[in-house]
């Protein structure tokens, strides 16, 4: 039936194109004249802006329930009454309660920031679109005061709508309408009317009763309503004066009639509760206000002072927006020059689609977003935070810059960042603080890489290369240097703090075996081609590594098929846990060294070693009986006369005796050299040993007896140097293994093995079997300066040192057999 209302809506679909769902009815009511209403503004949840559409239509279009049923999305919904010939359109928007509620969830993606300048983006342009196809627009405020935020908003749609009023005018030209409305861009300027449904607390309609006929009687405030009404409105027309929105052409303010509507009870609309609304629908539609002493209901009390409704009829907002249609009605038949004249439905529905087409899908108004106007009312929080954060980036700038060196490292460059950020944070607000923080880190990142970046290289030790960032060519430099012995012992020079391993263990030796050991006889120790690709198959060991015998003749060792082949490369040492020994590994380099000083003469145990170096009181090595066992007199007489010649001159010498009772003993003499940084080596004679610079022994150590001791225990890798202060601690690291063999029938196994950690790698000179020296034999064995680990990692030595960070020399790394054949 046409008396029937039509509603639709209009919104954004999934797809992003506009969805206006007008076509099952239009034929209908292709023809007739209508007259359009909009309503914007704001409102509380549950609490539907369009509610008086109901009273007006007497029917069901945007009462608060339907408030409580949508997605959150912003879309206008309609509703066409051709009884009236009226159609009202009703904006939800982020305004709304309901909507707001929904985007909880939006704020918690996007940020708050973001969903307000998306919401605020999506008001302006669906104002927009209301006030080029309304002919009234109606502002609804949720309480009786005016939001001077609309002032802004009006001047951003009015900017805007003469901004692109050529594409507007191409839109009002797809229908046969008069050269004005076409040129305006719409069909007429449309009146603006504000809704405010909540009264102030001390004009609101109160309910008392007559005690005697308990009679419900009402505090009259007519005439006060009357008066905030027109001092609103007065208000409102000062506002627009000061705010310069005379000039505007956006809407028209009927001056000359009411156009500020205040209800006298907030009863009407204000419902929070859907509840709570059925119920005061209820209570009114007994129709008697009369309450007799019999009747008893506990309801009547609660409701009858918040839900019961204001009984003039003759004031009502229905009867207010009547006079306004009335009159623009009257107005369009009193006028023949046909700019007056209405649309028909068809007309009015083509446009308001290409309208909303035009302004609010996000397919076509990508220019209309990016206008500067709507830009500055969108993010006007942006606006005044970009304002603030430009004051606040050059003293954060200032703070970075503050005191820098020369050049410096990035760890440094980030304190100073976090010292700018610090200042930044400090007086930076709003959305930008973001996006200026960004600024700020890229331009002191810009200000220390293009000039002051300084060499991230770190050395072995752990000390940064002092250089600005160099190429691949130019030599790292910590400027931090140690005193170090060459191979022999001979030569000590200060050499710099190494970067790789190859300089820390090869390099440097290298360069000083020229003009000192470089003619000495030198034990060829394996070492593998770097660019070799060596598969090397893991050797299993029956019995654990600590308790090795002195010989490898006592281990069993089989093959280990069901382990992987492992490829080892870059290694600088051979690596061995205490559950397997590898085989056949070799260093890449000669990271170990063992040279020949020459025969067992060259050391003489009065004086101790003549190296530089060596403290006073610890140059001397240990000495170590061994007796020989496995030999006749007669052959000793005959080959080895110095023993039989030095052991006649002792009481225990028994020639008729055999083996140990014969009492002829062979001496060696060894010692572990330690080194610290400072340059000062020493000799330790016991795994406990402590260096001391005290007086008291200032004769020396003790080295009788201590051989055959260390010969059976381990050695710390790591010992405090007696150099060390409180302040100052200098550590010794075991560098160099002195064996002086004596001209005897036996021979001195070598066969080192260092673990700098506890239950770490151990490291092995790549040798299978124990090092035989020959008799009568002078040779020092030098020991990696520094470790790495297979997977790269550098040992250290202490800070200082401990039981737990001592490192050792494993227990066997000396033992002697005896030779009997002739060479």
């Amino acid at each position: 039936m046409k008396s029937t209302p039509h509603y639709f809506r209009i919104g954004i679909g999934s797809d992003g194109k506009t969805e206006f769902n007008f076509e099952s009815f239009l034929d209908t009511v292709r023809k007739d004249r209508v007259l359009v209403i909009g309503v914007s503004g704001k409102s509380h949840f549950g609490d539907g802006k369009g509610s008086f559409v109901d009273h007006y239509i007497q029917k069901d279009a945007f009462g608060p329930w339907n408030e409580m049923d949508d997605s959150g999305e912003d879309f206008v919904e309609g509703v066409h009454d051709p009884s009236s010939n009226l159609i009202f359109l009703h904006l939800k928007n982020f305004h709304d309660g309901s909507n707001l509620l929904h985007g909880i969830q939006k704020m918690k993606d996007m940020g708050v920031q973001a969903y307000l300048a998306q919401g605020r983006e999506t008001t302006v342009l669906m104002n927009l679109f209301l006030f080029h196809v309304c002919h009234i627009v109606i502002i609804h405020f949720p309480s009786p005061h005016f939001d001077t935020s609309y002032v802004q908003l009006f001047k951003t749609v009015e900017t805007l709508r003469w901004e692109f009023m050529s594409q507007i005018s191409k839109i009002m030209n797809c229908c046969d309408f008069p050269q004005e409305k076409v040129t305006n861009g719409r069909f007429l300027t449309p009146r603006l009317l504000f809704y405010f449904p909540t009264p102030p607390q001390a004009l609101r309609v109160l309910y008392t009763y007559d005690e005697n006929n308990s009679k419900r009687k009402e505090v009259e405030k007519y005439q006060d309503i009357q008066m905030f009404e027109s001092n609103l409105s007065s208000d409102i027309i000062c506002l627009w004066n000061r705010a310069s929105m005379s000039s505007v052409t956006l809407f028209k303010i009927p001056i000359r009639q009411e156009f500020c509507f205040v209800e006298l009870s907030q009863s009407k609309v204000l419902h929070h509760d859907i509840f709570t609304f059925d119920w005061n629908e209820l209570y009114k539609s007994l129709g008697s206000f009369e309450i007799n002493d019999d009747y008893d209901s506990p309801f009547v009390p609660y409701y009858e002072d918040i839900a019961l409704d204001e009984s003039r009829k003759n004031r009502n907002f229905s009867r207010f927006l009547n006079n306004h249609i009335s009159w623009m009605w009257s107005r369009a038949k009193g006028n023949s020059n046909g700019n007056w004249e209405f649309p028909t439905s068809e007309q009015w529905y083509l446009v308001a689609k290409n309208m909303f087409d035009f302004f609010c899908c996000p397919l076509n108004n990508e220019e209309l977003r990016r206008s500067n106007k709507m830009e500055s009312y969108v993010n006007v929080i942006k606006h005044v935070s970009k304002s603030i954060c430009s004051m606040a980036l050059p003293r954060a700038l200032d703070k970075y810059e503050d005191g820098l060196p020369s050049h410096y490292l990035e760890e440094y460059h980030n304190i100073k960042l976090l010292q700018a950020m610090s200042v930044l944070s400090i007086h930076a607000r709003g959305p930008c603080a973001v996006e200026y923080a960004k600024t700020l880190q890229e331009e002191c990142t810009y200000y220390w890489a293009s000039s002051r970046q300084q060499c991230e290289a770190v050395s072995l030790s752990g000390k940064h290369c002092i250089k600005r960032i160099h190429g691949d060519e130019e030599i790292h430099s910590s400027n931090y240097v140690f005193n170090s012995a060459c191979n022999c012992g001979k030569t000590q020079i200060s050499r710099a703090d190494p970067f790789n391993i190859k300089e820390a263990n090869f390099d440097f030796y290298f360069r000083l075996e020229d003009g000192c050991c470089q003619d000495m006889e030198h034990w060829e120790l394996p070492f593998k081609n770097p660019s070799d690709n060596l598969h090397l198959s893991r050797i299993s060991i029956v019995e654990d590594l600590m308790h090795l015998s002195d010989t490898l003749d006592q281990l069993s060792i089989e093959d280990s098929n069901q382990k992987s082949q492992t490829e080892f490369e870059g290694i600088g040492y051979n690596v061995l846990t205490e559950e397997e020994f590898t085989k056949d590994l070799s260093p890449e380099l000669p990271y170990w060294s063992l040279i020949h000083m020459g025969p067992s003469s060259k050391y003489s145990h009065s004086s101790g070693l003549n190296q530089p170096g060596f403290l006073g009181n610890y140059k001397h090595l240990l000495s170590w009986d061994i007796p020989i066992t496995k030999t006749d007199l007669t052959i000793l007489k005959e080959k080895w006369s110095n023993l039989v010649d030095t052991a006649v001159k002792k009481m225990t010498f028994n020639p008729r005796g055999d083996g140990v009772e014969m009492g002829i003993l062979a001496k060696v003499f060894f010692g572990c050299e330690y080194e610290c940084s400072r340059g000062h080596r020493f000799i330790a004679n016991s795994p406990d040993f402590k260096a001391s610079s005290s007086k008291s022994s200032s004769r020396g150590i003790s080295t009788r007896g201590f051989g055959a001791q260390v010969a059976e225990s381990y050695m710390p890798l790591y010992i405090t140097c007696c150099c060390s202060s409180r302040r100052s601690i200098a550590v010794g690291q075991l560098m160099r293994i002195h064996v002086v063999t004596p001209k005897a029938p036996i021979n001195v196994n070598l066969l080192p093995k260092v673990m700098p950690t506890e239950g770490g790698p151990v490291f092995v000179t790549g040798c299978m079997e124990p090092i035989k020296l020959p008799p009568n034999t002078y040779w020092i064995i030098r020991l990696p300066f520094l470790y790495s680990s297979k997977d790269g990692g550098i040992h250290l030595p202490p800070i200082k040192v401990n039981e737990t960070n001592s490192g050792k020399l494993l227990q066997g790394f000396i033992n002697v057999t005896e030779e009997f054949e002739d060479d």
